[in-house]
């Protein structure tokens, strides 16, 4: 098992080229509109009323802008003063903008909504904001060119299906899914999309633990597939900010099987093995004790605190009647 508990290296630094094209996707836009609102750098004590709209749109997309590249694979989305994902609230605040401003600054306001979308992988969505700003000569018009066709891939990646007829064909999908996302993983590596693809990958990675754990009756060696498939998940997301969710899924498994065992043989019986149900039960307390101890402020760690509180009770009770 990968060590429990490490505290995560600093976030890899991006490719200077495609990467400072991506960051700087809005920075473009406080160029466009400080040449459609001159008043909002003149000096004069009174503003020409002409230009607010201007000056509220750069109100809405101050904050938004400088998190257009954050590491959501790694870290929380960010969240606005009012504690609201920043991104979602963007969205709200363009379309009362909208409201109040018909007309005004569109392509400004459709490339921002399509940037928003795409943090929150609505890549559907996007590719609608996009498409009206590549069919007119716009400043715009390049950069979302190339957000139109990455939303493509993305949103292809996403709805890939199979025809399915057994529970192989299912298997089949989901590696074909993950396949996909980890190619785009590495086609966008060092650009703001690749946590978008690795957010997608480990949706995936996740989907597959979930399938097997469903089906693991119908399974050969069905419980040794899911360990494994655990077990992957952890180590190929250690740097995710959901690693803590992994571990628990893995824990959780662990406390189940310690169940079913003492379901089926009972600990007051002759068919009883103390050693098979300790390697459940020990595998089970040792990651929920690493994470109640060491994953302090998190929701993951109260989590495990009770969770490892109910083991033990369980594990006393067990080891008391098989005694």
């Amino acid at each position: 098992m990968a060590p429990i508990g490490n505290p995560l290296p600093p976030p890899c630094p991006p490719r200077a080229g495609e990467a400072f094209r991506e960051i700087c996707a809005l920075a473009l836009l406080w160029v466009i509109l400080w040449a459609l609102a001159p008043g909002c750098a003149s000096s004069l004590p009174r503003k020409d009323p002409r230009y607010q709209p201007a000056e509220n749109l750069l109100d809405i997309l101050a904050d938004f802008q400088h998190h257009l590249s954050d590491d959501t694979y790694r870290y929380e989305p960010p969240q606005d003063i009012t504690g609201k994902n920043i991104y979602r609230a963007t969205l709200l605040r363009l379309e009362s903008y909208e409201k109040a401003n018909p007309n005004s600054l569109k392509p400004i306001v459709f490339f921002s909504r399509a940037k928003a979308l795409e943090r929150l992988r609505d890549y559907g969505g996007a590719m609608r904001n996009y498409r009206p700003l590549t069919q007119v000569d716009s400043k715009l018009k390049e950069q979302a060119e190339k957000g139109l066709k990455t939303c493509q891939e993305f949103q292809e990646a996403r709805s890939f299906s199979l025809e399915k007829h057994s529970l192989q064909d299912h298997l089949t999908e989901i590696e074909k899914k993950r396949t996909r996302w980890r190619d785009l993983v590495e086609k966008y590596s060092g650009t703001p999309y690749e946590s978008l693809a690795r957010e997608e990958e480990e949706r995936v990675d996740q989907e597959r633990v979930l399938f097997l754990e469903d089906h693991r009756r119908s399974l050969q060696d069905g419980d040794a597939m899911i360990l494994l498939a655990h077990q992957e998940i952890i180590n190929k997301h250690a740097q995710s900010k959901k690693i803590d969710e992994h571990l628990l899924g893995l824990a959780d498994f662990y406390f189940s099987l310690a169940k079913e065992y003492v379901q089926e043989h009972d600990p007051t019986g002759a068919g009883f093995d103390a050693h098979i149900f300790n390697q459940y039960a020990n595998s089970a307390l040792q990651i929920y004790a690493t994470l109640a101890r060491a994953r302090y402020g998190k929701p993951e760690r109260l989590e495990a605190k009770g969770k490892l509180e109910a083991l033990r009770a369980f594990v006393d009770k067990t080891v008391g009647q098989a005694n």
